[in-house]
């Protein structure tokens, strides 16, 4: 067998024993996607706020997910070559 054989096999092994497990406890996929999306919005909350008490300019959500929200798109920078979190000066 080849080398690329056996990552397939392998591959199809451990997919098959990761969706058996799913079904048997569909819970942990409940708990996998609500997770991230829950450590997001404390993240968001707790340091957005803490963000617009400080005076800053951008909007922290855009900071923090690589999208857009609401378009799933993503942000644009400010200009070439700069990402948009470092659109103004830092301050001191």
């Amino acid at each position: 067998m080849t080398a690329l054989t056996l990552a397939v096999r392998d591959s199809a092994t451990m997919t098959r024993r990761s969706l058996r497990h799913v079904l048997r406890y569909p819970v942990t996929l409940v708990v996998a996607v609500a997770v991230p999306v829950l450590v997001l919005l404390l993240f968001v909350g707790v340091f957005g706020a803490l963000k617009a008490s400080l005076g800053a300019h951008a909007s922290y959500i855009d900071y923090v997910s690589p999208s857009s929200p609401s378009t799933g798109t993503p942000p644009r920078a400010s200009s070439p070559g700069s990402a948009p979190w470092r659109s103004h000066p830092p301050r001191c």
